[in-house]
């Protein structure tokens, strides 16, 4: 990603929009039937760490919310990793909001069929722009599971995500 926006920044003096994608990833655990405890465990935390280091690494590199012409997710899917042949039916929904101090927390990613016995799901993208959220000191990624049963064993969830955004170089 410091590539990209060392890139971008060589390009500062072009009169045209500069775009380039930024890769979130994270996993968590959720515990199954075999645990002790059942619930979706904290390893998530590294996903609200990914959106504030998205923020980190723009103003690090110099770009502010006034060089943001928009940012929007393009690509979110998720994932179970471990253990092999897992997958996902035993989720009813799931959703992904976005926060910043002083902004509105929306939804920005949803599913809510998981019926078919398949480790991988793309998500539904709603159309929000998050040029103010990258752009704030600050940004929050914050998954929001709906279990429809507990899974056998536990199991490594995993969220990717892409970040397009474009930057409005030369003004």
């Amino acid at each position: 990603m410091r590539t990209v926006l060392a890139m971008a920044a060589l390009c500062w003096g072009c009169s045209e929009l500069t775009e380039f994608d930024v890769p979130v990833d994270a996993s968590g655990t959720v515990a199954g039937q075999l645990s002790r405890v059942p619930g979706v465990a904290s390893g998530f935390d590294g996903l609200a760490g990914a959106g504030a280091s998205v923020s980190r690494s723009f103003q690090n590199q110099g770009v502010s919310a006034g060089d943001l012409s928009s940012a929007r997710l393009t690509v979110g899917t998720i994932s179970v990793t471990t253990p092999p042949k897992s997958n996902l039916t035993w989720l009813k929904s799931f959703a992904l909001d976005v926060s910043s101090p002083g902004l509105e927390t929306k939804r920005i990613a949803h599913r809510d069929d998981f019926t078919a016995a398949q480790p991988s799901y793309d998500l539904s993208l709603d159309d929000v722009d998050l040029k103010p959220y990258v752009g704030a000191a600050s940004m929050t990624f914050a998954p929001d599971f709906v279990r429809a049963s507990l899974p056998a064993q536990d199991q490594t969830i995993s969220l990717h995500l892409v970040l397009h955004v474009n930057l409005a170089l030369g003004h």
